[in-house]
């Protein structure tokens, strides 16, 4: 299974979401600037890094930044 990179608008993200296809990452390794910038249900690269492996095979992983 390969894996794909590739930039999606917000409506698509959040209806990824909403789906429950898709989650949210805040692509800062600095938590305090994510939390400044957090999307409800968001995670941080830190909470990502500790759920991946609890993460549904084929989960779709969303990367933001401002």
């Amino acid at each position: 299974m390969g894996e794909s990179y590739l930039p999606i608008g917000v409506d698509e993200a959040k209806a990824h979401v909403q789906r429950a296809i898709g989650i949210l990452v805040c692509a800062y390794q600095d938590e305090d600037k994510c939390r400044d910038i957090a999307f409800p249900g968001a995670l941080t690269l830190q909470e990502l890094e500790r759920r991946l492996d609890q993460l549904p095979s084929g989960q779709e992983i969303i990367f933001y930044c401002a």
